[in-house]
This record gives structure tokens, C-alpha cells and sequence, in this order.
């Protein structure tokens, strides 16, 4: 015998984007480019002791250039803040970036800006702009919006950070939003960083009829400049684009560093691994398995390699090599695992399916940093425990989040309400019907859960359809 039960729930003010356990897609996530979109941790929450995260950084290699003041560095750089289930692993490991060249990445804040770039279309409006554009430059981080006037559609671009730079951009000729192709940001010294380049990904969520909506998720610097005008850098990528279901639908173009060239001190080569058994996990399925320095005659200086672990990328070994690509030292890394609080949600209605056997899920293991071994076989030990964070609810994009009932994003003020429990057998056909009660212009959002139950008890996998209305 099959039993089966729908609850219908409602979710005060608010309902959370559900992403399909099946199917992956980074394009729909608020950071679409599981590499760089890491970065932004970095300008949220700068290392310091006052936030409590450590400095653990490793200098890789580097080239000087004709500028004294200036050389291209790569680095990696570890932070516990981007380990969470929610955070795909970087091509460097989990909690691991690598720092070299520059980028812009974004964050997405509810839907892509440029959403509405057709002003033919019926369903066109002139929305506002509320993603958020983190910078990363060498020795500057920071980051910046664009600020939209509706009655003269006219955009302004905000500096959100104390940096003293000047940041430009292009546009395309469409009018209908502001549709990005390049930026130039300048520093103090008059230092000019060109991102020319971009990777791609596909917004698919509530749009997969249609095919998505490809947009630009990163724009990456292609050269440097002085105020002389005068050639300091090059940067060149390896572009690759993948298909949905081997099909014409673009769903990511990636835009990975591939050389850093100095005009006449040489250049930082980067070499990838792609690994097929990653798409579709919470892992970039690009990984960087070594970086080498190369003189102005392509001769070989030193590099290193990198080896991994585990079915969601982890970072165990770094080793370096010589000019015979021997290995010279070697820098271990090992893991503990840390269980993050959750908070409770308190049962939901689908447990009412057979209760007495149902269990909340455990907490999150996260496995962190615990220590890194050094070449001399010297041991740091780091010790990490969970910690309060400051929200501030106050903000427009936060009320104005909360206010709109669309979505679940603070289970501190939101929670749902169930309002009616349905059995139902899967071999005889039924109509249901209910109302919703409630008071306009007050929005309420459905959630329909089903979950199968099997006797005797299989555990059942429960199920959302989400429904909005007023």
C-alpha cells in the first residue's frame, strides 16, 4: 500500500528560492562564478583580528615590471567564510582562492539587472538596479552599483567603498536597460586596469521555457597600463562554453586566466584539469593543477602543483618545483570537521506522514582548515568556532525583500504557517480545493508539499511547488 499526503503551507512575508537537488546550475545563484564570486567575502568581511579570520595566505610566484612600483603576483588565500554547504568548490579547493590579475564579479540580488533589455516585449518595465559589482585589484578591494533614474533613464554608478579610484564603463547601444561590455578603473597613481573580458552564465530559473537568459557574470582584466600610457601587463584566458543537454542553449562560457605576461621579464602560465564527474556538483569543474613562472625566453624558473582530494574539492598538498619541474617542498594541509548550528524550523507538515519515525536532518558538517604542515614539518594549528554576525535590517533591499512575501530569506522574522493537510491515494482521482485567507495588499505565498510514504516506513522524499498570488 502507497500513502501519500499534500500539505499546503503558507509562508509569512516571505518564501526562499528552491533550487532542484537534480540539477546544478551556478548561473542561478546569487554568485554565479564559483571562482572568483568567492572574492566578495573578502570585501564584505576583510581579514583582520578584529573579525576574527586569520591571515592564511601563500605567495606563489611573481614578475616585476617597468614600473618599480608595480609587480603581477598569484597567491592563494584561505577563508573559512566560503566553505558553507551553499559555496562550490573553487578551482583552487573549498575555503581556497587563488589572487592573480583581477576581476569584477557580482553579486545577484533577486534577478539579473538587465533582465529587461527588450522594450518591445509586453511584459517590459523599467526595473531597478540592485546587483552589487565587487572589485579585486592588486592591494584594493571594494565594491560598487549602478543607481537607475526612472524617469530619465539615466544610470549612475556608486562607489560603495572609501577606495579613492575612478571606475568607468561601457555600454552597448540598447536603451532599453544598461547592458555592460567593459571597465576601466584608475588608481591614485594614475595606474589604468583595463577588464575587456567576461565569462557568461545562464539565468534559468523560472525562465527554462524560454531557455534562460545569458548574461555577462564577471568581467576579467585583460591589461595594465601606467599613466605614461605605457604597457605593463597582459592577461589572456582559456574560454570555454558548455551546452545544456548537448544541445545550441549556452548554460556557462568560462573565462579562466591562462598567462599574466610582463613585456620583458616573462610571464605566469595557469594549468587546468577539467573533470566532467564536477558538473553538476558544488565544485567548479575546472581545477588548477599547477602555475609556473617563465622567463622572457619561455625558459622554465619555478611553479607548482596542487593535489585534491575528496568528492567536493579539497586542497591537500602544495608542492613546489624547480626549473626541472622536480619537486623541491611540499606544504600539507589537513581538515577537521566543524558542525554548524541551523536554525529550527520546527516540523514541517510532511512529517506528519508516519511522525513517530520522523527525524529532523543533522546540522551541516563543514570540514575547515585545522592545520597546515609546513616543508620543515612545522605545524599551525587553527581553531575556528561559530560566531555571531551583524545584520542590518534596516536596509531598502532588506525590507523591501521582506515586504514583497516572495521570498524566504530570515527565519528570524519569517516563518510558514500551515493551513490544511490532505491524504490522497496515488489510484483514485480527486479535485481539492482551498482559500487562502488574508487581507490585501498583503502578499502571501503558497508552498505545496508532498511527500511519499511507504509501508512498511521508506522514508519518502518531500517535494515543493511554489505558488505566489495576492
Amino acid at each position: 500500500m502507497k500513502k501519500t499526503m499534500i500539505s499546503l503551507a503558507i509562508l509569512v512575508a516571505g518564501i526562499g528560492q528552491l533550487y532542484a537537488q537534480q540539477e546544478i546550475n551556478f548561473g542561478d545563484f546569487s554568485r554565479p562564478v564559483p571562482s572568483v564570486s568567492s572574492l566578495a567575502t573578502y570585501a564584505n568581511t576583510p581579514i583582520s583580528n578584529a573579525t576574527g579570520l586569520p591571515d592564511i595566505s601563500f605567495p606563489l610566484l611573481g614578475l616585476p615590471t617597468y614600473n618599480s612600483g608595480m609587480s603581477l603576483n598569484a597567491g592563494l588565500s584561505y577563508n573559512p567564510m566560503n566553505v558553507s554547504e551553499s559555496e562550490p568548490a573553487s578551482q583552487v579547493g573549498a575555503g581556497w582562492s587563488l589572487f592573480a590579475g583581477a576581476v569584477i564579479s557580482r553579486s545577484i540580488e533577486y534577478d539579473i539587472d538587465e533582465m529587461y533589455d527588450d522594450a518591445s516585449r509586453p511584459y517590459y518595465y523599467k526595473n531597478g538596479f540592485d546587483d552589487i559589482y565587487y572589485y579585486n585589484l592588486p592591494g584594493i578591494s571594494g565594491k560598487f552599483k549602478f543607481k537607475r533614474n526612472l524617469d530619465t533613464n539615466t544610470f549612475e554608478l556608486v562607489n560603495l567603498s572609501s577606495n579613492k579610484i575612478k571606475i568607468e564603463y561601457t555600454r552597448s547601444s540598447n536603451t532599453a536597460t544598461l547592458i555592460l561590455e567593459s571597465f576601466t578603473i584608475t588608481d591614485v597613481k594614475g595606474i589604468k586596469y583595463y577588464f575587456n573580458d567576461y565569462s557568461r552564465s545562464n539565468r534559468q530559473q523560472q525562465l527554462e521555457s524560454t531557455g534562460g537568459k545569458l548574461y555577462k557574470s564577471a568581467f576579467f582584466l585583460t591589461q595594465i597600463k601606467d599613466a605614461n600610457n605605457i604597457e605593463l601587463a597582459q592577461f589572456s584566458y582559456q574560454k570555454d562554453t558548455k551546452y545544456k543537454n548537448n544541445n545550441t542553449t549556452v548554460l556557462y562560457e568560462t573565462c579562466k586566466l591562462k598567462t599574466i605576461s610582463s613585456p620583458g621579464f616573462g610571464k605566469i602560465e595557469f594549468a587546468y584539469v577539467y573533470d566532467s564527474s564536477k558538473e553538476n556538483t558544488m565544485n567548479d569543474p575546472y581545477q588548477i593543477q599547477k602555475v609556473t613562472l617563465k622567463d622572457n625566453y619561455n625558459h622554465l624558473i619555478s611553479g607548482y602543483s596542487f593535489e585534491y582530494t575528496g568528492s567536493k574539492r579539497t586542497l591537500i598538498k602544495l608542492k613546489k618545483l624547480d626549473k626541472n619541474e622536480a619537486v623541491s617542498e611540499t606544504t600539507e594541509f589537513e581538515y577537521g570537521d566543524y558542525s554548524a548550528a541551523t536554525p529550527s524550523y520546527g516540523m514541517t507538515p510532511a512529517a506528519l506522514c508516519d511522525q513517530w519515525w520522523y527525524t529532523a536532518p543533522p546540522p551541516p558538517v563543514r570540514s575547515i582548515l585545522k592545520k597546515v604542515i609546513t616543508p620543515a614539518k612545522g605545524v599551525i594549528e587553527y581553531t575556528f568556532e561559530s560566531n555571531q554576525f551583524y545584520k542590518n535590517r534596516n536596509e531598502p533591499n532588506y525590507v523591501n525583500s521582506i515586504l514583497s512575501g516572495d521570498r524566504f530569506i530570515d527565519p528570524v522574522v519569517q516563518y510558514i504557517n500551515t493551513f490544511r493537510e490532505l491524504q490522497y491515494n496515488t489510484k483514485q482521482a480527486a479535485n481539492y480545493t482551498f482559500t487562502i485567507s488574508g487581507t490585501q495588499p498583503k502578499k502571501y505565498t503558497l508552498s505545496l508539499e508532498w511527500m511519499n510514504c511507504f509501508l512498511p516506513r521508506h522514508i519518502g522524499i518531500p517535494t515543493l511547488l511554489l505558488l505566489s498570488g495576492m
